[in-house]
C-alpha cells in the first residue's frame, strides 16, 4: 500500500504540478491577473496541491520509521468483538499512511489500533474512544 501512496505522490509532483502550472501560465498570458477569478482559482489549486504533497511526504516519511518488531500485529487482520453489544468486526492494522477505513484498514496510531497492535487471541482490551471507554475481545488474528 505504501507503494500506492508513493505512486500518488510521484503523480502529484510531476503530472499534476505541471498541469496546474500550465493553467497559471495560460491565465497570465490572457487575463489581468489582479482581476481574473479563474487565475486566483488556479493559484488556490496550486496551494492545495502543495499542501497535499507536503502531507503525503510527511506520512510516507513517518511510515518508513516504523519497525515491525515494535508493532507485533502490524499488517495483520484481526477479528474483534465489541463486548457491549457482541458485535464483531474485522480490521487490518496498518501504518498511518496506509489507513483507509473504506477497506477496514486502521492505523496502529488510532485509539483502537494502539490497543490491538500488541494483543493476542482471547485478550480483552479497553479502548478509550471519544464517546467513552469500550471493551473489545480479539477473536482471530491472521497474518498476510
Amino acid at each position: 500500500m505504501t507503494k500506492d501512496k508513493q505512486a500518488v505522490l510521484d503523480y502529484l509532483k510531476t503530472v499534476k504540478r505541471q498541469e496546474i502550472q500550465e493553467k497559471i501560465n495560460k491565465a497570465q498570458q490572457f487575463c489581468d491577473v489582479n482581476e481574473d477569478a479563474s487565475y486566483k482559482d488556479f493559484i488556490d489549486e496550486q496551494y492545495r496541491l502543495e499542501e497535499q504533497i507536503k502531507a503525503l511526504e510527511l506520512k510516507l516519511a513517518q511510515s518508513e520509521h516504523l519497525k515491525e518488531s515494535d508493532y507485533p500485529l502490524l499488517n495483520h487482520t484481526l477479528t474483534i468483538k465489541w463486548l457491549a453489544d457482541e458485535f464483531e468486526e474485522t480490521y487490518r492494522l496498518v501504518s498511518p499512511v496506509e489507513q483507509d477505513i473504506t477497506y477496514n484498514h486502521i492505523s496502529i496510531e488510532s485509539p483502537l489500533g494502539k490497543v490491538l497492535v500488541d494483543g493476542q487471541v482471547g485478550d480483552v482490551l479497553k479502548v478509550n474512544l471519544p464517546n467513552g471507554e469500550e471493551k473489545v475481545e480479539i477473536i482471530n488474528v491472521k497474518s498476510e
